[in-house]
């Protein structure tokens, strides 16, 4: 962000009006006010990252979306799974946590902002209402498309099968 002359006029005008009324503000007017007087406009960007002119890459979203769907399909077929089946499916993949969607890290990942976007404020994907989908890994994503990756070579038919699903989680 970089302020023209009269943008920064029109900033410094409004910021001194904001302190003058008061009221809760998202954005605190003396900090704007201060960083357009010295030129460090960079600062209210990145105090506020929201105004950021980058917007998400289109890219991301379907690939967040696609993520979401397998896995929801993957914890459908879970849970349509008997006590048996399930249990020798945790046996083989060796953990429960890896047969339930973790989300993705939320400090280095542009598809955790789209995912809470989605089921928060959009209401989709309701199964994940509620959950944290921050995975505090930096590896998530790399598996979410591991797992995509192996799904799509299954097919297409709703639930998966046990083997299905250990074909998904199988450990290389």
């Amino acid at each position: 962000m970089k302020f023209s002359p009269a943008e920064r006029l029109i900033v410094v005008m409004l910021a001194e009006v904001l302190e003058k009324v008061g009221g809760h503000s998202e954005i605190d007017p003396s900090f704007v006010k201060s960083a357009a007087l010295s030129n460090n406009e960079w600062a209210i960007t990145w105090d506020h990252g929201w105004l950021s002119e980058d917007s998400c890459d289109p890219s991301v979203v379907k690939e967040t979306t696609d993520i979401m769907n397998a896995w929801l399909r993957i914890e459908r077929s879970v849970d349509g799974l008997s006590k048996s089946e399930r249990g020798a499916l945790i046996a083989d993949v060796g953990d429960e946590s890896w047969i339930k969607f973790d989300g993705f890290d939320g400090n280095n990942d542009d598809h955790y902002g789209v995912a809470t976007f989605i089921v928060e404020e959009m209401n989709r994907f309701g199964e994940f209402k509620g959950r944290s989908l921050n995975s505090h890994s930096s590896a998530s994503i790399d598996r979410h498309r591991e797992t995509l990756r192996r799904l799509r070579g299954i097919g297409h038919h709703d639930l998966l099968s046990v083997d299905d699903l250990k074909k998904i989680f199988k450990q290389p």
